[in-house]
């Protein structure tokens, strides 16, 4: 029975040393290798770097708004920020930390029919490998215990979320595959041309979000002006009229650019059509900021 004992605390302490290794082999590819997402391209941002405008939001944003565009005519300096599968949660947790070490003039923020308030399943990944900062810990804790466990048991997370920041994601970043997260800014152009198009029912979106909120009140603290819009979508069945009596300045181009051709899909411009929303976007809400 002793032997048995000493047996399985050798395969236990085995188990936890290799996951010690292995945490801090895959944390330290993730910290030292190329860009290949949101979080850290903004976690590498300088201190004290200061923009012009800062932009937040899902794909929604992250493929639609061009700052490469927007600074040649207004020679502005600009970043986009916007990350897939961003809901309200990610976008305030993006924007708190990108005040950690930069700012703003002015922070605009895409937002739509995603209005959830909790993490994302998909959004979420990309700070999961961070989840050991106190701050990030504290945002995620509060929706489940799992996040005690990507917290605590040495490389559970990225043996859980192994497809988006396991072996794979390692290897390519330390081969310098960066994905093309800065070279346009942030910007990702999409080159597909909308084909098909399922039905959708009418749908009026619930404004009210504690996360919206919450990000309202840190540009006020920060002095920042913030500024939300819903970006276009194709034939749109949603209504977002509840957001005008929630948020302030806030601008709704769902309907706008209605020709199919610059559309990748109902819900995303492709490139072609960012350009034509980017120089909407510059005229309606950027010359008109203060």
């Amino acid at each position: 029975m002793k032997k048995l004992i000493l047996y399985i605390s050798f395969l236990l302490l085995t188990v936890l040393v290799f996951g010690f290794v292995l945490e801090f082999t895959f944390m330290r590819a993730h910290s030292s290798g190329v860009i290949r997402d949101k979080v850290s391209w903004v976690k590498s941002l300088p201190d004290n770097s200061m923009y012009d405008y800062a932009i937040f939001g899902s794909s929604r944003s992250l493929n639609t708004l061009q700052p490469v565009l927007i600074d040649s005519v207004l020679g502005t300096q600009g970043i986009n920020l916007a990350a897939e599968a961003s809901g309200p949660f990610e976008i305030k947790l993006m924007i708190q930390e990108f005040l950690k070490t930069a700012s703003a003039k002015s922070i605009y923020v895409q937002v739509d029919y995603r209005n959830n308030e909790y993490p994302d399943p998909l959004g979420r990944v990309v700070w999961i490998p961070y989840i050991k900062e106190a701050s990030i810990f504290n945002a995620f804790s509060v929706h489940g215990d799992e996040y005690v466990a990507y917290r605590y048991i040495p490389f559970y997370r990225f043996m859980k979320f192994g497809p988006k920041i396991g072996l794979r994601n390692q290897t390519l970043s330390l081969a310098g595959k960066s994905k093309g997260i800065t070279e346009l800014k942030g910007y990702i152009p999409i080159k597909e041309q909308l084909t098909s198009l399922t039905e959708q029912p009418l749908i009026k979106v619930n404004a009210a979000n504690t996360y919206l909120d919450a990000i309202i009140n840190i540009c006020a603290e920060n002095a920042i002006d913030v500024r939300f819009f819903t970006a276009p979508i194709y034939k749109s069945t949603f209504s977002f009229s509840e957001y005008t009596e929630f948020l302030p300045n806030y601008y709704d181009f769902s309907q706008t650019l209605q020709q199919k051709e610059l559309f990748a899909d109902r819900n995303h411009l492709n490139h072609q059509g960012s350009i034509e929303f980017t120089q909407l976007f510059i005229s309606e809400v950027i010359k008109k900021t203060p």
